[in-house]
């Protein structure tokens, strides 16, 4: 796949993994969704990335998740790629 040019949706973007593609992918320009729960910080990081859009998505909410490809498409027209990094911790004791 070729990467410039490329509409690249990165979950979980706004910090650690995520946070490394979308900048990996922004350095290949590629155009970067970046969508995770944290706006303000998303906001702060699309101002760093060139070819960016800031997407809010809550991945426990399905309406979300499809609301979040709606507006790629609306903005760039499509989606080529999908990065799913978005993940959540859980806390638990063995014992």
């Amino acid at each position: 796949m070729q990467i410039k040019d490329s509409i690249v949706i990165v979950s979980g973007a706004s910090s650690g993994i995520g946070l490394s593609t979308a900048q990996l992918l922004a350095r290949a320009d590629a155009k970067v969704v970046l969508a995770a729960r944290s706006v303000g910080k998303l906001a702060q990081i699309s101002h760093e990335l060139p070819n960016s859009v800031v997407v809010p998505i809550d991945k426990t909410d399905f309406a979300s998740i499809i609301d979040m490809v709606r507006k790629t498409e609306e903005h760039y027209g499509r989606v080529n790629a999908l990065v799913n990094n978005a993940g959540r911790g859980y806390e638990a004791t063995w014992g």
